[in-house]
């Protein structure tokens, strides 16, 4: 039976919409055990919930629907089973915005525990996303979306408002999409979370990207490049002038290498200046400019203002129309160093897109020192991993011997039962010295330009993935469209 005396900081441990939403009540909470009288005692959420905002066990005591709502009404009023979720967090929110900004309230602690748990678990992005009767939390790791943890849908109001007051949106607005950030500090680590929001028909879905602040000053050396790979890059760097572009999927760390390649630079020496949509890292001694559409800065325009500040190396978080290109190339062929990126999925993707885009030939050959291309492909397990079966790769065509195997994916504690822990770059790179920009001239159409650069078999993305199959570093399934892409491209 339910305790007559509730004391309020009991009571106070759930949120009064929430409470009634699945009836529940605290009834006693020690360093290890909350007891949580319930009328569903299957009602998995409600107790997931419970147990995940305070880290402890629940025990459950099951108690009629009328006993709980009896003593919910005792302490909060009558009538408040009748109002709507909504109107109840009406109710909280006309009595100011203090209420979500309370370091101790449900809310705050719900949502510096989410974003706690994805930053342990070096999470990109989480999502929160409403479904009918209840609100899914999904973390982003290594490019992959798994579930953390499902929650009662009473949730989304509080956590939503909490949210966006931390990133300075406006709570009232729920119809239009928003942007916003927050910026903190954990474990003396610096960390910014860019904030999107968007209506659906269950409710407002927010994704929430973590910048981890000290990835941006990486160095080459430690992106995983190979040791010649890394002698081609930093020989264009070195070069007085001329662009750069990393090219490849989203994901695939192409900003993080921009970054890289910025701090190989003395920059107490040199007028760095960086475009960007949006800045995604605050790096000291360079210039940083965000892409802002409304205002009227696109990369484009902000581009052209760049140029008028007597810039030695600019960045351009992205090539992504004619224009933008036009105005790099020339920038490159007049004593500028570009860096940029372009979504294509090779080296040679990314000079065609450019021919695309307008770019002559002859401007090309001036303006491109090189292109590096890169993808991140998940890593196995090493604690769980297994040899794979023979039909599983049997038709892959890699010329296998007899006594080599691959590996696949099984799932344990360590890996959250994926089967994957990590990624592991591959990448490719064209320096473009003066036979290839020959050879570049000479061939008809740059989509032939491949076969006559006549790369080395231990150069080519097919051997890298061939090496990490047979190494049991990577999986045959994820990996298996890309190479047969690649001998498409090879033989084509």
């Amino acid at each position: 039976m339910l305790n007559p005396e509730l004391s309020s900081s009991l009571v106070n441990l759930i949120p009064k919409n929430i409470a009634y939403e699945n009836l529940m009540v605290p009834l006693n909470i020690d360093d290890k055990i909350i007891d949580l009288a319930i009328s569903d005692e299957n009602n998995i959420f409600a107790i997931n919930y419970v147990k995940f905002l305070y880290k402890r066990e629940v025990r459950i005591h099951k108690i009629k629907e009328d006993i709980i709502l009896q003593k919910l009404s005792l302490y909060y009023g009558n009538n408040v089973k009748d109002n709507s979720i909504e109107e109840l967090i009406k109710d909280n929110t006309e009595k100011g915005e203090k209420i979500f900004w309370e370091e101790k309230s449900p809310a705050s602690r719900l949502v510096q525990e989410i974003i706690n748990e994805a930053i342990n678990a070096n999470a990109s992005d989480i999502h929160i996303e409403p479904k009918e009767n209840e609100v899914t939390i999904r973390f982003r790791k290594d490019g992959i979306l798994f579930q953390y943890i499902k929650l009662p849908k009473a949730v989304l109001s509080s956590l939503v408002i909490r949210i966006k007051l931390l990133s300075n949106m406006n709570i009232a607005e729920k119809r239009i999409p928003q942007d916003g950030k927050i910026s903190f500090t954990k474990e003396d680590t610096g960390y910014d979370v860019r904030v999107s929001s968007i209506p659906t028909i269950n409710g407002e879905k927010l994704v929430l990207r973590i910048l981890y602040k000290e990835s941006s000053f990486k160095s080459l050396d430690n992106l995983g490049f190979k040791k010649e790979q890394l002698r081609c890059i930093r020989a264009m760097l070195d070069s007085q002038y001329g662009m750069i572009l990393v090219t490849g999927p989203t994901g695939s760390g192409k900003s993080t290498t921009l970054y890289g390649m910025i701090n190989d630079f003395n920059k107490e020496n040199l007028n760095i200046t960086t475009i960007e949509d949006p800045v995604e890292y605050s790096i000291k001694g360079i210039n940083q400019i965000n892409v802002d559409i409304k205002g009227g800065m696109h990369f484009s325009s902000g581009l052209r203002s760049i140029l008028r500040q007597d810039p030695d190396i600019i960045m351009i978080g992205e090539i992504r129309d004619e224009e933008t290109a036009q105005i790099a190339s020339r920038a490159a062929i007049t004593g500028h160093k570009v860096l940029s990126t372009l979504h294509t999925n090779d080296c040679i993707g990314a000079l065609y897109r450019l021919s695309e885009m307008g770019i002559k030939r002859y401007i090309m050959m001036d303006a491109v020192l090189g292109v590096v291309s890169q993808s991140l492909v998940r890593t196995l397990c090493c604690h769980c991993k297994q040899k794979a079966k023979e039909k599983s790769y049997k038709g892959l065509n890699l010329n296998i011997k007899d006594d080599e195997w691959f590996y696949e994916a099984k799932g344990c504690k360590i890996c959250m039962n994926t089967g994957y822990l990590g990624r592991v770059l591959v990448s490719e790179i064209l320096y473009l010295d003066e036979d290839k920009k020959i050879s570049l001239q000479n061939c008809k159409d740059i989509r032939d330009f491949r076969k006559e650069l006549n790369i080395k078999e231990e150069d080519t993305l097919l051997f890298q993935y061939k090496q990490l199959l047979l190494q049991g570093v990577i999986d045959y399934k994820q990996v298996v469209p890309i190479i047969t892409k690649q001998r498409m491209m090879k033989d084509g």
